[in-house]
């Protein structure tokens, strides 16, 4: 038995895609094995809420984002509005159901400390393909502040092959940005020497760039930046900004409406 109040899509979305949607008020049948109930506060019993009590919950929802969730059970993304749309998101589940399940393998990456020891952590690291000769790959690094509290995002890299953009390795969770580089130029190394691109709109950019410099590898990709006219910056990384975020968001609804009408595959390119 499952029970839920569907506020968050990336925890509803599968289910939704699974079992399809109940109307208010209402109990469904989905299969010879399932069945999906749905009901609304007015429902519950009044030895279990009062007429008080559910008056009370409903002023406190008045101006929750979530209270259609609450109320009534509707399906309710309560993390921002998303530029996919449901027709977007019904074609994401789609692909998930194509995607193939990665080959996991432990990965030991160096750790710094105030008095310059190193020792080692192992992370997972997940492998879909491996690296083959001839072939030019791209590593794109996502810093965080690697603190794992509940509170902060987690890190990531991917590793992509240049020529199809297919995700070939990836890495998500909580490392300092100093172990984060060092991990990445390792990867690196393994697919080709790929060139690795990091984010630098804050200081973490910085430290994973100093961890990439510790271990001696110097494929790190740049952008020029033009510091007045005639005048251009080389900088190590890229920087993230509201046009390459547009331009982002419009690659991936052309990549989604190609897919639904079967001229896509499922390869992404590096926006590098």
């Amino acid at each position: 038995m499952i029970g839920e109040t569907p506020e968050h899509m990336r925890e509803w979305g599968p289910l939704r895609q699974d079992y399809g949607e109940t109307p208010r008020s209402s109990i469904r049948r989905v299969d010879e094995d399932r069945a999906e109930v749905r009901w609304s506060l007015d429902e519950v019993a009044e030895w279990v809420l009062s007429p008080d009590e559910k008056a009370k919950l409903r002023r406190t929802y008045r101006n929750d984002p979530m209270r259609d969730a609450r109320e009534h059970g509707d399906y309710t993304n309560a993390e921002g509005s998303t530029p996919w749309g449901e027709e977007g998101f019904a074609t994401l589940m789609e692909m998930l159901g194509s995607c193939t399940d990665p080959e996991i393998l432990n990965w030991r990456v160096s750790r710094e400390t105030e008095d310059g020891v190193t020792p080692v952590v192992t992370v997972p690291v997940q492998v879909w393909k491996p690296a083959e000769r001839g072939r030019a790959y791209y590593l794109d690094v996502d810093p965080a502040s690697g603190v794992d509290d509940g509170k902060h995002n987690p890190a990531a890299l991917h590793v992509s092959e240049a020529s199809t953009g297919d995700l070939c390795a990836r890495w998500n969770g909580y490392l300092a940005p100093y172990s984060l580089g060092v991990l990445a130029a390792g990867l690196a190394r393994q697919y080709g020497d790929a060139g690795v691109d990091v984010e630098t709109n804050d200081h973490w950019g910085v430290n994973v760039i100093r961890g990439i410099h510790a271990s001696r590898y110097g494929n790190i990709l740049h952008e020029r930046r033009e510091l007045r006219p005639g005048v251009w910056a080389k900088e190590a990384g890229f920087q993230q900004n509201e046009e390459t975020k547009r331009v982002i968001v419009g690659l991936i609804q052309e990549w989604l409406q190609s897919w639904k009408v079967g001229t896509a595959t499922l390869t992404a390119r590096p926006m590098k």
